[in-house]
Parts: structure tokens; sequence; C-alpha cells
């Protein structure tokens, strides 16, 4: 056996393990699209991501090859980087995995709220913290998923000034409250460092966010915006560029770039400028391509202008957003997906199989807003059907489930008995808010949030929550 082998092998228990098998596997180019070369040792593995047919034919069992692929695959669609991974969850992401696609959680619970915030709250989720707010309220409430502890976020300055939430933003490390006077403050969750900013005109709520310790925004209601970096940890802002079509952009905050892209729909097939920038502003490098497009997907492509889209996230050196074409009478959904490690934009097809109605009462209302879980899947609450979305990318297919109400729905059963044309739109009624990302999903009703924890290896116990008690005649 090759010296290279046995020295991997050694590192694992007797016999054939699953995890060795993992590691090796990682190299594998599952399109057998292998490059013959000799090893010499053990780091000669790690710099190159293919390796000889020969090794392939060392691990003759099909099955287990076939389930180390997968693992791979699995780690892909979670959208984790795998050499961050212990290979012995395989199965746990497998789970993980299959959860998602089927809209089948490890555990769920009930968390009662108040019924002004079920009404008008906003609610936002990341790193496992989910804080909500009643919009035009003064403070904002913050709850750790992982300790189960709650606190109350406000600025007195603010307050004081009789000034109200206007919106929310938060990230793994910082909070931050945008004003109604467009002034923010933000908080380091950690340190409780405290930060104010006045930019000067009125951001555009959803087309901002947080990055790590880096807030991204843009000027509303402009058609030339450049975008602003609030750099959080220095408080100093970067004004980059001038944008009028801007459809897409990914931060890498380890390589200090920010990539940008315009995109021309009008041009057969369309233009791209793809720009890179330094967080600080300067500007590295340029380039203009076309999207390649078949044929017969040209005429099914019809956005209005502006760009900006806000439903975008990024998975590691991904970033995608959900893109919404409507042409005549025909709604078609897609994905517009960077990959920074590669460079490279492509523009992925969703299925475009839901019902009719569905389609036309997103023409209408402008409500069936996909939540991106992750680089390959999305959840989106249909209001007309009372189902669940699921749109799976990597399968190219769509399926809706329904919505098991717990027991303590009793008002949302009833809104889901007697379905008016436009309920969505009456405070009287649930929103069916939808959040989360791929290890916890959560939707809110007039009752309270249902929390969907997918994550086999985060499961925990919530204060205040209650163990979810299906009610008989839903779902």
């Amino acid at each position: 056996m090759h010296k290279a082998l046995q020295q991997v092998l050694e590192l694992s228990p007797p016999g054939l393990c699953f995890s060795s098998v993992l590691r090796v596997s990682r190299f594998f180019d599952s399109s057998d699209g292998f490059v013959c070369r000799p090893f010499q040792d053990p780091e000669d593995i790690v710099r190159c991501h293919r390796v000889s047919k020969r090794w392939r034919s060392i691990f003759s069992n099909d099955t287990v090859l076939k389930h180390a692929l997968t693992h791979n695959q699995t780690l892909e669609f979670l959208g984790l980087d795998c050499k961050n991974v212990a290979t012995e969850d395989a199965m746990a992401f497998f789970r993980w995995r299959h959860g998602l696609q089927c809209a089948q959680p490890v555990k769920k619970v009930f968390l009662p709220c108040s019924e002004s915030a079920t009404k008008v709250g906003d609610f936002l989720y990341h790193s496992r913290r989910l804080c909500y707010g009643i919009w035009e309220s003064r403070t904002v409430e913050l709850l750790d998923l992982e300790t189960g502890a709650r606190s109350s976020w406000t600025d007195e300055q603010s307050v004081n000034e009789n000034h109200k939430v206007w919106c929310f933003f938060l990230s793994d490390c910082y909070f931050a409250m945008l004003w109604e006077d467009a002034h923010f403050t933000a908080w380091n969750i950690h340190t409780l460092q405290k930060r104010t900013l006045n930019p000067g005109f009125f951001p555009d709520p959803e087309g901002t966010c947080i990055e790590k310790d880096k807030m991204v925004m843009f000027q509303a209601s402009t058609q030339h915006s450049p975008i602003y970096i609030w750099d959080l940890s220095t408080d100093e802002v970067h004004e980059i560029g001038g944008f009028c079509e801007l459809w897409l952009w990914h931060m890498d905050l380890d390589e200090n770039m920010l990539v940008t892209f315009e995109i021309d729909w009008d041009k057969h097939p369309p233009q791209v400028e793809q720009i890179k920038w330094t967080l600080t502003g300067q500007l590295v490098d340029r380039k203009l391509f076309h999207l390649p497009l078949s044929v017969d997907c040209v005429d099914e492509i019809g956005f209005p202008p502006g760009g900006l889209c806000p439903n975008r996230r990024t998975f590691g050196h991904k970033t995608l957003t959900r893109l919404f074409s409507r042409t005549d009478h025909k709604f078609t959904m897609m994905d517009l997906v960077y990959d920074h490690a590669i460079d490279k934009l492509v523009l992925r097809w969703s299925d475009k199989a839901l019902p009719i109605k569905t389609t036309e009462a997103a023409n209408l209302c402008g409500l069936v807003i996909p939540y991106i879980i992750t680089p390959y899947m999305t959840y989106q609450w249909i209001y007309t059907l009372n189902r669940l979305d699921i749109c799976n990318a990597a399968k190219g297919t769509t399926t809706l489930r329904p919505y098991q109400l717990d027991i303590r729905e009793v008002r949302t059963r009833d809104v889901f008995r007697n379905p008016q044309p436009h309920w969505i739109l009456d405070p009287e009624h649930p929103r069916m808010l939808p959040f989360g990302d791929r290890e916890v999903f959560g939707l809110v009703s007039y009752d309270g949030i249902q929390l969907w924890f997918f994550n086999p290896n985060f499961v925990p116990d919530i204060p205040g929550a209650m163990p979810f008690r299906a009610m008989v005649e839903s779902g």
C-alpha cells in the first residue's frame, strides 16, 4: 500500500474506518476527472485537490466511497467548510440536510409572544441570537438561544430626544439600531462598546446589513448610490463607487476586498461589470463579461431598474441573491451566485412549478419573499395557500409543505379556516413572518413563534419555550 495512505490510516482506529475514508475522499473529484500524480508524503495530498485513480482503486467498497463523497456534498449543501468539520459527525450532517429538505426538524418548540409583537413586530436572527422589537418603539429585546439569556437594548439619548426605532441589524458580534431621524447606534455585543453615526442621509433599510464588524449601507431613494462601509471596530466610514444597477456584492474581510456586480439586463446576453475594491475604496480590478444564458431563457427575464436586491446571503466564499423576473404574465425565480474562491458568477434557475395563484399573488402584492437557508435551499411562506414552499436548487425541485399548528395557535387556526383576499395586510390577522438560518428556522404567527431546530448538535432548552404539541386538525 502507498506509504502516504498508510500514514493516513495510522492516524485512525484499526481497519478501514469511515473517518479515514472521509479524510482521503475530500481530494477526490466525483466527476471522475482524476489527475494522475505521485505523492511523496501526506502533505502533498493537502496541496492537491485531486488524486490518482490508483487511490480510488484502493477503496474498492463503492458504498463506503459513495458515503464519503456524499459527506462532502452535504457540507457544500449546508454551506459549511469541510476543513472545520469533524468527520466523526458525518451522520449528524446527513440528518441535518435531510431535515432541511423535508422540513422535519430535530426539535420544535413554541415560544409565546405578546400580541403587539406578533402583529407589528420585527424579528431578526443571526448567530444563534434572536432579536425582536415593536415598530416605532424605543427598545429591542435580544434572546441568546445558546445561553437562554435575555437582554434589552436602547439608547437613552435617542429616547430622551423622543426618537423611535426604525429598524435594527445584527451580526455575530455587533447589534445596531437605525432611529427615525436616520442616525445609528451600534454596540459590540461582547464588550458593550457603543458607537453612534449620523451618515447625513436616510439609509435604505433593505440594503443595510452587518458582516462581522463592518456595516454596509446605501442611500435610500437615489438612482446613483455609493456603498458606504462603517467600520465598527475603528469607527471609520468609507465611501465606495457609485452604482445604478448593483445586483450583487460580496465582501471578504480576510482579504480586505469588496466585489460588486452591475448588470445590464437589456442586453442579450446580459452584460456584467465586475469591480473589486479594497474596503477603504481603492479600485483593484475591473472587467466586463456576458452572463451566459440559453436562448429560450432570454425572453423570460424582466427586471425593474435599480438593482440593490435585499434578499442576499453569504456562506463563506459564496454570496447569492434570489431574483424575481416578471415578463407579461410569467413569474420566474432565479439565483445569482458568486463564488469568490474561483471568481465566478452564475445565474441559477429555480423551479418554476409553483401554483398559478401563488405567482399571481406575488405579482399583485410582492409578498412571497423567500428566506435563504443554505446556498441551495430557500424557505418561503405562501400566504394564499397557507403552506411552506421549499425550493431545493441542488435537485431543481419545489415542494409545498403544510404548516402544523401548535395547540396554542388558536387565532392562527381561525384565520386559516376563514382566509380573506387581503388578510395579510390586515393588522388583525397574523403575518406568518419567517426568519432563521440553516440551524434554526422560525415562523411568527398571531399567537407566538414556532422554532425549528435542524442541527442535531444544537437543540437548546430555551427559558419560556414550550415543547411543541401538534393541533390534531391541522397540517
